[in-house]
């Protein structure tokens, strides 16, 4: 076999042990790791690469056509994958790192541990809440997020509004895991979110902001034929009508039916293992191993 081809088998199967490597199994170096880890949590949600806006620069919007999976299966998955991406960061020999490479290694180990950490209490939050949700994060995403720039990105968005009733279902999903556990918002949560949802959605679809907003973005292309603006407005109303009020509904029954369940207590100190997970909480926020107590003398010392 003349020397060129052996030369010639001998990168490609170096370049194909690479390829597996950074994409499977251990990367070459810490650094490969952390692009790895990083493109992970980026592929894995269509909306943080909408944000991030890099994609569309290379011609590539199918992303924009989707949201983000939040099942339990999929939170499961991720939590695989971190465990097994830390194990990894931790078997690269720390003595062949400069410095400023294990100040970067120091830090991500401390996030995966952290989120690995936090699976114990997975279930230990209201994903709903009168601050935040996907009741009221999601609209807002599509109205100031989403890259309404073209008549593909109109289309992508009402791709994304057929995906509401799968995304609230996911959200819905995780809502009665934890009723199960014991965590319910307090009553006073609920009723906020109720009130919320249910003046979100008791217009007709042409008066809702997913609506308005789109309708006054999609004025201003002037690469939008008229009777491709009217096509895609219909399109919207239709979604709104068809896909987006029956998922708020949903959320709206379980609510109501959850309202009926809860008290008026607040605070961790009201879940199962609440005291763990407020010490766990203060570790999360605070990258220290304080305990409650003494966070609360640093506060009343400083304060």
């Amino acid at each position: 076999m003349p020397i060129i081809v052996m030369l010639t088998a001998a990168v490609v199967l170096i370049i194909i042990w690479f390829i597996y490597a950074l994409i499977w199994g251990k990367p070459w170096s810490v650094k490969l790791l952390f692009t790895r880890s990083f493109v992970h949590f980026a592929l894995k949600g269509p909306e943080l690469l909408t944000m991030i806006g890099i994609l569309e620069k290379f011609g590539l919007h199918g992303h924009n056509a989707k949201l983000s999976d939040v099942s339990v299966a999929n939170e499961t998955k991720m939590y695989k994958w971190i465990k097994r991406d830390l194990g990894r960061l931790r078997s690269y020999d720390r003595k062949r790192q400069n410095a400023k490479l294990l100040l970067s290694t120091d830090i991500m180990d401390w996030f995966l541990d952290d989120l690995i950490r936090t699976e114990e209490f997975r279930f230990h939050d209201y994903p709903l809440n009168q601050m935040f949700g996907v009741q009221s994060e999601l609209p807002n995403f599509m109205m100031t997020m989403h890259p309404l720039v073209s008549r593909l990105e109109a289309r992508n968005y009402i791709k994304r509004l057929k995906r509401f009733g799968v995304k609230f279902d996911q959200v819905l999903e995780g809502l009665k895991v934890r009723e199960e556990k014991g965590v319910l918002p307090p009553r006073f949560v609920i009723r906020r979110v109720l009130d919320e949802m249910i003046a979100f959605t008791g217009k007709p679809a042409r008066e809702n902001p997913l609506y308005t907003v789109f309708n006054d973005k999609l004025g201003k292309l002037e690469t939008v034929s008229a009777q491709d603006r009217e096509s895609l407005l219909a399109g919207v109303e239709a979604e709104i009508s068809r896909t987006v009020y029956p998922a708020y509904s949903k959320l709206i029954e379980y609510f109501n039916a959850l309202e009926q369940k809860a008290t008026s207590d607040d605070g961790v100190w009201k879940l199962p293992q609440g005291g763990e997970y407020y010490a766990h909480c203060l570790r999360s926020n605070t990258s220290t191993d304080y305990s409650p107590e003494q966070v609360h003398e640093v506060g009343e010392k400083e304060v």
